[in-house]
C-alpha cells in the first residue's frame, strides 16, 4: 500500500519523473506522455477515486486475508 494521491496536486509524470528517468525516460517531467491527466480538482472527484480504489482492492483481495 502506498500513500493515496492528494487532492489537486498529484500528477504521475510530474511526481515520478526522476524515477521514470532512472528507468530510461525523459530527463525532465513529461506530463501526458505515460498517463492521462490524473489530478482530481474537486472533493467529489477525489472521493470517487478513493472509493473506487477501495472497491477495486476489495475485489482482488482474498477473503481470508482480512
Amino acid at each position: 500500500m502506498t500513500s493515496p494521491p492528494y487532492l489537486d496536486i498529484t500528477n504521475f509524470e510530474e511526481d515520478q519523473w526522476l524515477r521514470l528517468w532512472f528507468l530510461g525516460g525523459s530527463a525532465h517531467p513529461a506530463p501526458g506522455r505515460y498517463s492521462r491527466e490524473d489530478r482530481h480538482g474537486t472533493a467529489d472527484l477525489y472521493w470517487r477515486l478513493i472509493a473506487d480504489m477501495w472497491r477495486s482492492l476489495g475485489q482482488v483481495l482474498d477473503d481470508g486475508l482480512m
